[in-house]
């Protein structure tokens, strides 16, 4: 005889259960194998798979009063690849612009440098994730970013990395939602001896300043340009994140006249250095940020977009 107080336990039971098969899916899959010059995290959150299951098997009571084993099979969302362009330390608002206005879930998004890492406090970083865990959890987000200039190179060693917030180390692959990406950070500050109006003061004298008087504060550090590497490139790249633009791409090198010839010929060097990387790997897309502007081209088979302030890019298929 039909129980409606069981008939709506059942359902509820199976609500529960599915919400528990969602967790268990994102948390519990094994550790894939290293493959060889691959930076493989073994996160939940850099599962290449475009979908992943959870199958669990439990007993409840049916309707009859009998127990049944009920065997699901619960498919979690498509992971979905996303690169934005400089945040400047605007973690928050990076994180909000994707839960509430662009509305992303289930997905990786990879910061194109300038995240903002080194500055304030020692332990600020540790106060910036805690701001957006709770979001970045209930959403399924997992961020990575490559080092800019204006990030302290120390946390990109493999070892400041969150459970939901990674800092790529240069020259090594990832793999994400299915993608080989090459990540190539750094940049020169072109702006470094820029004297403020204000102070009369340009950030290379406020540095030193800092380092005589024997503070840890940092606003610019001296080893910020791309590592430069010419073997052991890879030989299949799906994309290319760099901070830089290589000498081939926009926008072309126009130097102001606060910048000294020794930075700018710091700049030519770097950009060319990009070239090189593209003639040699010949990534089928390129992203970069770093000029704080939207650029589009397309140079011999490579596909590239330049990428403005907080600006995120869907990766399709």
């Amino acid at each position: 005889m039909f129980n409606p107080v069981r008939a709506r336990l059942f359902v509820n039971a199976i609500f529960i259960l599915y919400v528990i098969a969602q967790v268990h899916d994102c948390f519990s899959y094994p550790m894939r194998e290293q493959a060889p010059a691959l930076y493989n995290f073994a996160r939940h959150c850099e599962e290449p798979k475009a979908t992943r299951q959870s199958i669990l098997t439990f007993v409840i009571p049916g309707l009859t009063g009998n127990l049944h084993s009920i065997r699901l099979k619960v498919m979690s969302c498509e992971r979905k690849l996303y690169i934005c362009g400089d945040i400047h330390g605007e973690l928050n608002h990076l994180v909000w612009k994707a839960t509430h206005e662009l509305k992303i879930s289930c997905a990786d998004i990879l910061i194109a440098g300038d995240f903002g890492a080194g500055f304030g406090r020692p332990n600020s970083m540790d106060v910036r994730y805690r701001e957006v865990r709770t979001s970045l959890e209930a959403n399924d987000i997992c961020l990575y970013t490559i080092r800019g200039n204006h990030d302290d190179p120390a946390f990109f060693d493999g070892i400041h990395d969150y459970e939901r917030l990674h800092f790529l180390p240069d020259h090594h692959l990832i793999e994400l939602c299915g993608k080989r990406i090459y990540p190539i950070g750094g940049a020169v500050s072109t702006d470094i001896d820029l004297v403020d109006p204000l102070t009369r003061k340009s950030r290379r004298m406020k540095n030193d300043t800092h380092i005589r008087f024997g503070s840890s504060k940092r606003i610019w550090w001296a080893d910020e340009t791309p590592i430069q590497i010419t073997e052991g490139l890879p030989e299949v790249v799906d994309i290319i994140v760099s901070h830089e633009a290589p000498l081939s791409f926009e926008p072309e090198p126009q130097r102001e006249p606060h910048i000294r010839e020794s930075t700018w010929q710091q700049v030519l060097e770097t950009r060319r250095y990009l070239d090189y990387i593209l003639k040699t790997v010949k990534p089928p897309l390129w992203f970069y940020g770093h000029y704080h502007s939207h650029y589009e081209g397309f140079v011999n088979d490579t596909a590239n977009r330049g990428l403005g302030i907080c600006e995120i890019v869907r990766i399709e298929g």
